[in-house]
């Protein structure tokens, strides 16, 4: 399964580039390419663009977004919820909660008398 992690070490051997080199090209610190290559930190959009730039592979496939498995999605919401603080940790929480009451909803309704 392909990860971010795992795309940007595949990159960086493409190109023969150090991690210490892409830091210098993309001006991203030497700390959080190394967060990035060990997986404990996802980049943001503005530093996947950068990456990708420097290392000539398009944003998606650095993101490994052509590899749609539930792993790669579990992997990467575990890591985006891990990035919140624990408030924001509980906001997600609640709102993902609403969404499913939403969702449960509106399936309710679609299957009433009264929708058809």
């Amino acid at each position: 399964m392909a990860t971010f992690a795992s795309r940007l070490h595949e990159a960086l051997d493409m190109n023969r580039m150090t991690a210490a080199e892409l830091s210098r090209r993309t001006g991203i610190s030497e700390g959080s390419i190394s967060q990035y290559l060990k997986g404990t930190v996802l980049a943001k959009q503005d530093k996947v663009y950068a990456i990708s730039k420097t290392l000539n592979v398009s944003p998606e496939w650095l993101m490994a977004f052509d590899d749609p498995s539930p792993e790669l999605l579990s992997e990467e919401v575990r890591i985006v919820f891990n990035s919140l603080s624990p408030e924001r940790q509980n906001q997600a929480l609640e709102y993902l909660r609403y969404l499913v009451a939403q969702q449960d909803k509106e399936a309710t309704s679609e299957g009433s008398p009264e929708s058809l």
